[in-house]
């Protein structure tokens, strides 16, 4: 066996060849293990990103809504609506052998229609999936959005989710020619938190997609909920545009207030029935997508402004 020099220098003899080649043990690593490595990846990407990115000139009070969409059950809706259009939506209910209150009486449950899944699952990260797999495929305007450039796309976590596992799927899922420059981002927040943190930062992309998917309609909502509760489920997709400073021009810009009440219709109801069903902060998205797309039909303007509200806690919107 030939020694090194530092060998031939010390009198050390060299190690036998089974030990030279030994190599430890792997022991595979679970998805936790995985998800977690990535995240740590991300992060210090991101605090890399941050460092080289340009400082954007934007209004830190407000943002132009682009485009809106919703999936409830019963139907979807995008571009604008009426209040007979909402009235339409949501009044089917179904029931699961699998999700039973007690003593044998069935849940009453609003789901969405997932034509592909011949029975949904009832586990709440599977059925999310499903949810997810379905909007990517029926869902047009993620293929309307011309610019992925300068999009970034965020993720209200669904319930009983994992927020990693979550961002995981969606980015596995994601159509390969419609990625987001800017990355995907999971969130917490309703719609007013999400606006005041996303505004006051400088170095945000130029466009947003807000993705919000929520089922209640499985296992562990149904042991969480009250005997007389409603599971339901629902999907909302948001597009907006970062605005110029609140002292320059807007583009589409129309300053037009809209009213609470649309001339001949009270959307309000129809509008806080079909939010009601899943999660809080899911119903906050819904409400904000349904609120833009009845507010379309007054003098049918082509964009909207999402305004931040912050004299209440948390804070809220206003749509002008």
């Amino acid at each position: 066996m030939k020694k090194s020099f530092l060998q031939r220098l010390t009198g050390a003899q060299p190690l036998p060849e089974i030990l030279q080649t030994y190599q430890p043990a792997r022991y595979g690593r679970c998805i936790y293990d995985r998800i977690s490595e990535k995240r740590l990846r991300e992060e210090d990407r991101e605090r890399q990103r941050q460092q080289y990115l340009p400082q954007g000139n934007y209004d830190t009070g407000a943002v132009a809504i682009q485009n809106v969409w919703t999936w409830l059950p019963d139907g979807s809706l995008s571009g604008k609506a009426c209040a007979s259009d909402l009235s339409n939506l949501g009044w089917g209910r179904t029931h699961d052998l699998r999700l039973i209150i007690g003593q044998g009486v069935r849940r009453p449950l609003r789901q969405l229609e997932t034509t592909s899944t011949a029975r949904p699952s009832v586990d709440p990260t599977e059925r999310a999936i499903e949810l997810l797999h379905a909007t990517v495929r029926n869902c047009a305007l993620l293929s309307e959005n011309q610019d992925w450039s300068r999009t970034e796309v965020h993720l209200p976590v669904p319930s009983g989710v994992d927020e990693m596992v979550w961002f995981e799927s969606v980015v596995a899922s994601w159509p390969e020619d419609q990625m987001p420059a800017w990355g995907f981002h999971v969130s917490h927040h309703a719609p007013g938190e999400w606006l005041r943190t996303w505004l006051t930062k400088p170095t945000t992309a130029s466009n947003a997609l807000c993705l919000s998917i929520d089922s209640r309609v499985n296992q562990l909502m149904n042991a969480q909920a009250t005997a007389n509760e409603v599971l339901g489920e629902a999907v909302s997709l948001i597009a907006l545009c970062r605005l110029p400073p609140a002292n320059a021009p807007a583009p589409h810009d129309h300053s037009a207030v809209v009213p609470k009440d649309i001339p001949g219709a009270n959307p309000s109801a129809h509008v806080n029935r079909l939010s009601a069903d899943v999660s809080p902060i899911a119903g906050e998205w819904v409400r904000l997508a349904l609120t833009v797309l009845t507010a379309r039909t007054e003098n049918d303007p082509a964009y909207k402004t999402l305004h931040l509200f912050t004299t209440n806690s948390p804070p809220g919107w206003t749509i002008n």
